[in-house]
């Protein structure tokens, strides 16, 4: 695998402005009213928002690699075996979805929470829906931040000529920008930490895939937080 060519302005659209994008966003309406106000009414506006800048930024990258020639192997991506693992963690992750935990019920009518609720509280899936809204989430995220800010960035960075430990660290400044306001909090630090040790396992194992795979799994583990009881006649046992 080995260092790919962008142009100046390609390269700092990867891993400026589309951070930028994702940063505005998070003071967005939907945003201010689900993280600041805490209304999870607004948590799927949130989530469909992302998933919009995750795909719109990653089709603009693929789009930038094509016209070069560069293909997915030159970021240590195998298609096909990415469609593999893609396929067997959305399976794990709609098995792991259907596991019901009991906890203590969320507030009447689920969706305005007390103002005690925490980001990752925030972000956690609370009703079976959410549970298998969010592993499609994890995978779009997994997939789409990892080629972005691992195989595209770091590479894209080393072909401009930027020392390889410079180059994970502005991956890792930019992985963290994405995730908005919350870059600004000490949960920032963990995001810069974890941007750094994905772009080393991503440089060391030559695969883009490992840490894909990594991410994805990670993110799932949120599934595993209790969530409130759910009873056999409830609405969401069909949903």
């Amino acid at each position: 695998m080995t260092p790919i060519e962008l142009s100046q302005w390609q390269i700092i659209s990867v891993l400026g402005l589309f951070p930028l994008v994702y940063f505005v966003n998070s003071f967005s309406p939907w945003s201010r009213r689900f993280f600041v106000e805490k209304n999870r009414a607004y948590r799927k506006h949130f989530f469909l928002s992302i998933h919009f800048l995750h795909y719109a930024t990653s089709a603009i990258a693929i789009a930038w690699l094509a016209a070069r020639g560069i293909s997915a192997r030159n970021i240590g991506l195998d298609v096909s075996h990415g469609l593999i693992a893609f396929l067997a963690i959305l399976l794990v992750g709609l098995v792991l979805a259907q596991t019901r935990i009991e906890a203590k019920p969320s507030a009447p009518g689920g969706h305005e929470t007390t103002r005690t609720e925490t980001f990752t509280s925030l972000l956690a899936p609370t009703s079976l829906a959410e549970r298998r809204a969010y592993v499609i989430t994890c995978l779009t995220a997994g997939f789409c931040e990892e080629f972005l800010y691992r195989g595209v960035g770091i590479l894209a960075l080393q072909g401009a000529g930027v020392p390889t430990w410079i180059s994970l660290a502005i991956a890792a400044l930019s992985f963290a920008a994405i995730h908005g306001r919350a870059c600004l909090s000490t949960f920032g630090c963990y995001l810069v930490l974890k941007g750094m040790l994905y772009g080393w396992l991503f440089l060391y194992s030559q695969s883009l895939l490992l840490v894909i795979v990594l991410h994805t799994l990670w993110d799932i583990f949120l599934l595993l937080k209790p969530v409130p009881s759910l009873t056999a006649s409830s609405p969401e046992l069909g949903s």
